[in-house]
């Protein structure tokens, strides 16, 4: 319960440890933007239902952690500890990191086998010894691309064997109340409108906000707006910007699909930059003409793969939006403009986020459906409770503080 966001997840995440065992999946991978709580779910979910969680990680993969220590977890179904028997699960984090990286080998000591460096197949390795396990599997990612791009991670596609839990970006007013919660529980004296600050700046990162948070209040009683100057603004804009530059300025395709896989951003994002900034090229029209025709090929292709889930597709958007600037000719330099779209929608999110809340949980007790109630219900139950202190008061037992305070939110 105190992992905020992405409710529906995490119900599924419990749904299937629950039912390991009885035909679920022995594998589960959960997805998700980096700050989202995918390790922060494993942790919890273990803590509070007793399991002794065996981790593996970049860190200690191939150095304390070994195949042997990795087969000893999968079958050893309860540890003795002090309190009595345990149930077990393993977590391996961030198996994309782990995909993408070399792991060192040490010595074999004392009859250990540890995980070989020879053609970076070890992430290979120990997806093959986790398939016989008797105790649930939970693999972290961050970039979901790597998912697909990656050949090394195919079993984690195979639905009989791994179930695949998305998490996405926390909105920025549940982020709010977390902090809201923790300034109070820190007798942090700090005014909404900060709080709104730090979680808009946070973009969807709950760690992140909770660490601007601790950065402008350890030490002090009072926060005020002038100490959010302490803090540097978040480098997504920076970050798309310089992607798309260099993949516009890219002497070959090869080159820009790599500076585009490289990238923190997501392909959408880049795509907004260069559908903005492509037409206003200083090339000839029919350049401008024979690369914009590129780009409407690439969003089919990436409609096609977000709409009827065959990710498989995602490359082809991504290679046709790496040869879309290959077409107007001279690569110069040239001033970007932040897409218009993006901004659009990074004004309305928060208000479109909460609206969809609100109508999910009201269509539910009204037996309605959510459009409904977007375009009728939902103005007369908010006028109500903010005129009537009774039905405001109702409203907070019946439905919660959260969504009581989302209602009342301006």
């Amino acid at each position: 319960m105190e992992v905020e966001g992405n409710r529906k997840s995490k119900e599924d995440f419990v749904g299937w440890a629950t039912a390991f065992g009885k035909g679920s999946p022995p594998w589960c991978l959960i997805s998700g933007p980096r700050g989202t709580g995918k390790t922060s779910l494993v942790h919890a979910f273990a803590r509070e239902n007793g399991y002794d969680l065996f981790e593996v990680n970049r860190e200690n993969l191939g150095d304390s952690v070994t195949l042997d220590g990795v087969r000893e977890a999968m079958f050893n179904t309860t540890t003795l500890v002090q309190s009595g028997p345990t149930k077990r699960m393993i977590l391996v984090d961030e198996i994309d990191v782990l995909a993408s990286a070399k792991i060192g080998s040490r010595s074999s000591e004392n009859g250990h086998e540890h995980i070989a460096d020879d053609e970076n197949v070890s992430t290979s390795v120990l997806l093959k010894t986790l398939t016989d396990t008797r105790v649930p599997v939970v693999f972290t990612l961050s970039d979901e691309d790597e998912l697909y791009r990656n050949k090394k991670l195919i079993l984690l596609k195979e639905k009989k064997l791994c179930a695949h839990i998305k998490l996405t970006r926390v909105r920025s007013d549940t982020i709010r109340l977390v902090l809201k919660k923790i300034a109070k529980a820190e007798r942090l004296d700090i005014s909404d409108e900060v709080l709104t600050k730090l979680a808009e700046g946070a973009e969807g990162d709950v760690r992140a906000a909770v660490n601007d948070l601790q950065a402008i209040g350890v030490g002090e009683e009072v926060v005020t707006s002038a100490d959010l100057g302490a803090l540097g603004r978040r480098q997504t804009a920076a970050g798309g910007y310089k992607t798309v530059l260099d993949v516009i300025l890219s002497p070959s395709i090869q080159t820009a699909l790599d500076k585009l896989t490289s990238s923190t951003e997501d392909s959408e994002t880049i795509f907004a930059w260069m559908v903005e900034n492509l037409p206003g090229s200083r090339s000839p029209p029919t350049a401008i003409y024979a690369s914009c025709n590129q780009l409407a090929e690439s969003s089919l292709f990436g409609f096609r793969a977000k709409r009827y889930r065959m990710y498989g597709l995602q490359k082809y958007m991504n290679e046709l939006m790496c040869y879309s600037p290959q077409l107007l000719g001279e690569r110069r330099y040239m001033r970007l403009n932040f897409p218009s779209r993006l901004r659009y929608l990074s004004r309305s999110r928060a208000e479109r986020a909460r609206t969809n809340l609100l109508a999910g949980v009201f269509s539910k007790y009204l037996h309605s459906s959510p459009r409904a109630v977007l375009n009728s219900d939902l103005q007369l139950i908010t006028g109500l409770a903010q005129g009537n202190d009774a039905f405001k008061e109702w409203l907070r037992r019946k439905f919660g503080e959260e969504v009581s305070e989302l209602l009342l939110a301006t």
